[in-house]
């Protein structure tokens, strides 16, 4: 089970664990017991798997935690407190190009891209018509045909991970990384795959 953030921007100040519940039952991780680095890679370094001093956004996740049966594991989440301090979140774009408040670099822009072709100016003026809008869509989720899902085995010197997944080469990427481990000891075995439209590309990573 997963210990996520309930605020969608703060600083984390430390993590509770309710004495009352027999934390000797379960096992817990949180960034500090990642053996190596704390990110996520895809398409840069900048997402820590587990968060260890910044939210970024309501759901992240902040700590693991392995149970022997579902009941157990649910006690144990229920007893995990995060003690944050609220920082100004970041929900609209045009609240972010402000950059008043920094989520990403100098001035929140992950990249800038010039596309030109000809003169554009000229083609609007000498058009008959120009039409201005302005659009806005919501946040758009396809549906997977299996269940995305997981399975790790340590072995002596390194993990085999078994799953649903589009590119087998990013797991590794990021296994290796999270884990310290040279690539050659993370072995991934991709499992039955339905319709690919990106979503097991990356984030199975």
């Amino acid at each position: 089970g997963t210990v996520r953030a309930n605020v969608p921007h703060a600083r984390l100040r430390g993590i509770r664990y309710d004495p009352h519940f027999d934390w000797s039952r379960v096992v817990v991780v949180t960034a500090a017991d990642i053996p190596g680095e704390n990110v996520v890679p895809v398409v840069m370094r900048d997402q820590p798997a587990l968060t260890d001093s910044i939210i970024r956004y309501f759901g992240e996740p902040v700590a693991l935690i392995a149970a022997p049966d579902a009941e157990t594991l649910q006690q144990a989440l229920d007893s995990v407190t995060l003690e944050t301090a609220p920082l100004e979140p970041v929900f609209e774009i045009d609240h972010a190009l402000t950059a008043k408040v920094l989520v990403d670099g100098s001035d929140n822009v992950f990249r800038h891209i010039d596309l030109r072709k000809g003169d554009a100016v000229a083609a609007l003026q000498s058009a008959d018509v120009v039409i201005e809008g302005e659009y806005h869509t919501g946040v758009q989720e396809h549906v997977y045909l299996e269940p995305q899902g997981m399975q790790a085995e340590p072995t002596a010197d390194g993990v085999i991970i078994r799953g649903s997944m589009q590119c087998p080469y990013y797991i590794v990427e990021g296994v290796a990384l999270l884990l310290g481990l040279p690539p050659e000891k993370v072995r991934v075995i991709p499992c039955a795959t339905g319709g690919g439209f990106g979503g097991k590309e990356d984030f199975p990573t």
